[in-house]
Protein backbone atom coordinates (compact mmCIF):
# COMPACT_ATOMS: atom_id res chain seq x y z
CA UNK A 1 0.00 0.00 0.00
CA UNK A 2 1.94 2.65 -1.03
CA UNK A 3 0.73 6.40 0.62
CA UNK A 4 0.94 9.34 -1.80
CA UNK A 5 2.48 12.57 -1.41
CA UNK A 6 -0.55 15.08 0.41
CA UNK A 7 -3.06 15.73 -2.45
CA UNK A 8 -2.85 19.05 -3.84
CA UNK A 9 -5.85 20.36 -3.12
CA UNK A 10 -7.08 23.48 -0.62
CA UNK A 11 -9.00 21.71 2.23
CA UNK A 12 -12.91 22.24 2.00
CA UNK A 13 -14.97 25.26 3.34
CA UNK A 14 -16.53 22.56 6.33
CA UNK A 15 -16.20 22.82 9.79
CA UNK A 16 -15.01 19.08 9.61
CA UNK A 17 -14.90 16.97 6.14
CA UNK A 18 -12.98 17.59 4.29
CA UNK A 19 -9.95 18.98 6.15
CA UNK A 20 -7.62 16.34 5.81
CA UNK A 21 -6.75 13.95 2.98
CA UNK A 22 -5.40 10.69 2.42
CA UNK A 23 -5.14 8.97 -0.65
CA UNK A 24 -3.31 5.21 -1.69
CA UNK A 25 -3.26 3.72 -4.74
CA UNK A 26 -4.85 0.03 -2.98
CA UNK A 27 -6.12 0.05 0.34
CA UNK A 28 -8.12 -2.40 2.64
CA UNK A 29 -10.75 -0.10 3.34
CA UNK A 30 -10.83 3.20 3.25
CA UNK A 31 -13.70 3.16 5.79
CA UNK A 32 -11.27 1.64 7.92
CA UNK A 33 -8.57 3.61 7.51
CA UNK A 34 -10.49 7.14 7.71
CA UNK A 35 -12.30 5.41 11.54
CA UNK A 36 -8.75 4.47 12.63
CA UNK A 37 -6.88 7.62 11.70
CA UNK A 38 -8.03 9.10 14.71
CA UNK A 39 -9.03 12.62 12.72
CA UNK A 40 -12.49 14.14 12.50
CA UNK A 41 -12.99 14.66 8.75
CA UNK A 42 -10.41 12.34 7.66
CA UNK A 43 -10.97 11.71 3.70
CA UNK A 44 -9.63 8.46 2.55
CA UNK A 45 -9.52 8.43 -1.60
CA UNK A 46 -8.08 4.86 -2.93
CA UNK A 47 -7.99 4.03 -6.55
CA UNK A 48 -8.46 0.07 -5.17
CA UNK A 49 -9.63 -1.66 -2.39
CA UNK A 50 -8.66 -4.71 -1.16
CA UNK A 51 -11.06 -5.48 1.87
CA UNK A 52 -13.44 -3.10 1.64
CA UNK A 53 -16.83 -3.29 3.08
CA UNK A 54 -20.60 -2.45 2.47
CA UNK A 55 -23.50 -2.10 4.13
CA UNK A 56 -24.20 -4.39 6.63
CA UNK A 57 -20.73 -5.77 6.59
CA UNK A 58 -20.83 -6.94 2.98
CA UNK A 59 -17.75 -7.39 1.40
CA UNK A 60 -16.60 -4.59 -1.00
CA UNK A 61 -13.77 -5.39 -3.45
CA UNK A 62 -13.06 -2.99 -6.54
CA UNK A 63 -10.52 -3.36 -9.15
CA UNK A 64 -7.86 -0.69 -9.94
CA UNK A 65 -8.64 1.78 -12.58
CA UNK A 66 -12.55 1.33 -12.53
CA UNK A 67 -13.34 4.12 -9.86
CA UNK A 68 -12.75 6.32 -7.83
CA UNK A 69 -13.50 5.11 -3.72
CA UNK A 70 -13.59 7.43 -0.36
CA UNK A 71 -14.85 7.19 2.68
CA UNK A 72 -15.34 10.24 5.25
CA UNK A 73 -14.97 9.78 9.17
Amino acid sequence: MENHEPLDIKPLDTKYVGLRFLQFDTVDSTSARALNSGVHGMVVIAEEQTGGYGRQGRPWQTKPGLGLYFSAA
